[in-house]
């Protein structure tokens, strides 16, 4: 094995420099990890790893194909790399995103089989195009360098991170690269908020976590040291999985979750890739559980499937009960409050978000915002899904406007931030104040009661006193909402509703069945809507 020598040291401590050093595969993979595997592919759960890897190396996917060559020998996935990664460097083949970090993954991955002067090419346009992106997130030339849980911030450090890790010792020099990697992955690790939530939701929260674990597992493996660890955000992103996960038996393809934030009701990356990692890190058999509970195509995206083979840990078996977890969780820095009326797959679920938008975390100790402009002026604004059917459900994905989410209106305006294409958190962070949840209380005969401070989410100028709003669920599908407003003037509140049709794509009518009472609702479940006061 090369020796590394004293001008390419980054601290003297690494597995990359000691054990590593221009040796490959090297990137989440190596010769040994192929070796244990290739036995075990006709055994589950590796069979069905294997099926849908190669369902994505069939349509000529990365860097599925790549791994699909390793374990089987098969040339046609060693020529579908070799096309996809001369397509990149032509630009025929150029994808949404910026795929620099796939490209140095297959060079890695494909060192050896590579023909030589593609090999040297390909170095040379992940070192062209990552070492780019590595000056300006360094030298903070971009704003995204300091947007730590911002999707598009993580993908943009993705494509610097990863190439510095995949031609450490090939290239001369990137020793500092690789230090400023490992140090963005620190600071990176600890501004996340404690509780697993992503301010983002399900899809864009999805997308950071996915870039955030490809580095965190190199920091891991090849700088030495654990960022999972240190990571009270992932030891409970399980559990936020499995509370915002639908019953089982309406889980289908484009719906998978509550979601309250900007996207789709469903994953656009894992979440059962991620969770096998998650599981083997903390040696937590609940992550295995919900990694199992949510590998269904219907509900994991198949973009990051080859990691289920590669992160898999059989050490850590899929025993936890989900009825362990309880009917109700707080998740306390975003000032979400999720709830269930069981496990069993027909249960309702519901949830209410009452916080500062980036977290309590991101608003009392950074003046930037931390979370990107997915945040919603939702405070106060909740959902239901209950007798197979959204009943009333959030806005997924318009303009910031605080009549979309279930929340109210006061003399006709919206809340902080409320009115952008994007979400804006400047007054939040310039006032470090924001709306919150005062309690969550377990009443007996299955009652939870839910009372949030909703006042601090709308502008000075409205003159708000008080907007307490206390939600109360009777299990399995009775909810009441109590609104207390004042203000400093005569003013009025108005709470918009909106029942969503099944594909979550347009407002269903509110019917009128009686006095202040409307239902609406399709074809499995119904919902009358009751106006108990005046008004």
């Amino acid at each position: 094995m090369p020796s590394c020598p004293d001008s390419e040291v980054i601290y003297g401590s690494t597995p990359l420099e000691l054990d590593w050093y221009q040796v490959h595969p090297r990137l989440y993979l190596t010769d040994a990890k192929l070796a244990a595997l290739k036995p075990r592919l006709r055994e589950e759960p590796y069979a069905s790893f294997l099926k849908r890897l190669l369902e994505c190396a069939d349509k000529k996917e990365m860097p599925h194909a790549a791994l699909a060559f390793l374990l089987t020998d098969n040339p046609v996935y060693r020529d579908h790399a070799v096309a996809w990664i001369a397509g990149q460097l032509d630009g025929t083949n150029k994808a949404q995103w910026d795929a620099t970090h796939t490209v140095a993954i297959l060079y890695d991955w494909l060192h050896r089989p590579l023909p030589a002067e593609l090999r040297e090419r390909t170095r040379e346009h992940v070192l062209e195009n990552g070492r780019e992106a590595y000056r300006r997130c360094a030298m903070h030339e971009t704003y995204e360098a300091g947007v730590y849980g911002w999707n598009i911030a993580m993908h943009g450090f993705l494509k610097a991170g990863v190439p510095a890790f995949a031609l450490y010792g090939d290239v001369p020099g990137l020793a500092p690269w690789v230090r400023f990697a490992m140090e963005k992955v620190r600071v990176i690790t600890h501004a996340l908020g404690p509780d697993g939530v992503s301010p983002e939701g399900i899809s864009y929260g999805g997308f950071f976590s996915e870039c955030y674990l490809y580095m965190a597992a190199l920091v891991r493996d090849l700088g030495g040291w654990d960022p999972l660890a240190q990571s009270p955000h992932f030891r409970h992103f399980a559990e936020f999985q499995l509370f915002s996960l639908l019953p089982a038996k309406a889980l289908r393809n484009g719906r998978a979750h509550l979601g309250f934030a900007d996207g789709d009701q469903w994953n656009w990356c894992g979440p059962d890739f991620m969770l096998r990692l998650l599981a083997s890190a903390y040696g937590d058999p609940l992550a295995q559980k919900a990694a199992d509970l949510t590998m269904s195509p219907d509900i994991s995206a198949a973009g990051g499937a080859f990691f289920n083979l590669l992160w898999y840990d059989p050490g850590v078996p899929a025993t936890a009960s989900v009825e362990s977890l309880g009917l109700t969780r707080h998740f306390e820095d975003k000032g979400l409050v999720l709830m269930r009326s069981g496990w069993d797959g027909d249960e309702s679920v519901s949830g209410i978000l009452c916080g500062p938008p980036g977290g309590w975390q991101a608003l009392t100790r950074y003046p930037q915002c931390i979370g990107g402009g997915h945040m919603t002026p939702a405070a106060g604004g909740f959902q239901i899904f209950a007798h197979g059917e959204p009943l009333l459900y959030g806005a997924e994905y318009v303009f910031k406007q605080t009549e979309f989410y279930n929340a109210a209106l006061v003399n006709g305006q919206g809340q902080l931030g409320s009115g952008g294409d994007w979400f804006e958190c400047t007054e939040y962070r310039r006032q470090k104040r924001g709306p919150k949840v005062m309690a969550v209380r377990e009443e007996p005969d299955g009652v939870t009661v839910v009372s949030c401070d909703v006042a601090p989410a709308y502008p000075d100028s409205l003159g708000v006193r008080r907007h307490d709003r206390h939600l109360v669920h009777i299990r399995p599908d009775l909810w009441i909402v109590v609104d207390d407003f004042s203000a400093r003037a005569p003013a009025t509140f108005d709470i918009l509703f909106h029942a969503h049709d099944e594909r979550n794509a347009a407002d269903r009518p509110f019917v009128p069945c009686a006095e202040s009472a409307w239902e609406t609702g399709g074809q499995k479940g119904r919902m009358r809507v009751t106006c108990l006061t005046p008004g």
